[in-house]
């Protein structure tokens, strides 16, 4: 599981940074609530039915395509928490993203 543990550490999906400014609590996405919360849930739920599924254990560890398979299935969930989740991260991206990264870039600066 060496090999997994990897990808699924360093895949893009988990490389994803959300520019944000942290100071302006409307322009957040990355925050623990409910519906972080109920996302992370049912990751953990999808996870284990996966593991159960292909037989993985200690001794049958997850291969990586294995692992690129799981983050598939999370990634195109239709579960209500992750899509809700997936929705809002998305809809940060689309309407603030862009302005926070700017906003960030120039305080950073000195400005």
């Amino acid at each position: 599981m060496p090999e997994a543990k990897d990808f699924l550490k360093n895949d893009r999906t988990a490389q994803v940074t959300i520019a944000q400014d942290d100071q302006d609590s409307k322009n957040r996405v990355h925050r623990y609530d409910k519906l972080h919360r109920a996302a992370s849930v049912e990751v953990r739920q999808l996870s284990s039915a996966f593991v159960d599924r292909h037989g993985i254990t200690e001794k049958n560890p997850m291969t990586v395509n294995q692992a690129r398979e799981l983050v598939c299935e999370i990634k195109s969930s239709n579960l209500p928490g992750i899509k809700a989740h997936r929705e809002t991260i998305y809809q940060f991206i689309r309407t603030r993203g862009v302005l926070n990264a700017t906003k960030i870039r120039t305080r950073g600066n000195g400005d």
